[in-house]
């Protein structure tokens, strides 16, 4: 057996492989007014050409639902928030903080 040889260049990337992943979030501050709407949805996007393959979300009271969204140029993520109310139908506090991520990737 001879000598090993020079290492060669690197290879192509496999097929469906993930590169040039990203996490991006969008944060909002709700501050309630009269007649505030008592449920919070927000969405975060990818860039362009990349998909969501994964994602979460947090805030400061009950997640109704956290969900990817998927278009023909881009994928994101969503979520959906319950403010809850006391007995009279009032929001007990001055501001509350949401915020969605989304791991974004190239995938083809």
């Amino acid at each position: 057996m001879g000598p090993e040889g020079p290492i060669g260049p690197q290879g192509a990337l496999a097929p469906n492989s993930l590169t040039g992943w990203t996490v991006v979030s969008k944060k909002l501050t709700v501050t309630p007014t009269q007649g505030f709407a008592k449920t919070v949805f927000l969405t975060v996007n990818c860039p362009a050409g990349k998909d969501a393959i994964g994602g979460g979300a947090n805030g400061e009271f009950l997640l109704g639902s956290s969900f990817p969204q998927y278009s023909t140029t881009t994928g994101g993520w969503s979520a959906r928030w319950r403010i809850p109310t006391d007995w009279n139908g009032q929001v007990n506090a001055s501001s509350f903080d949401y915020t969605v991520y989304v791991i974004c990737a190239y995938t083809r």
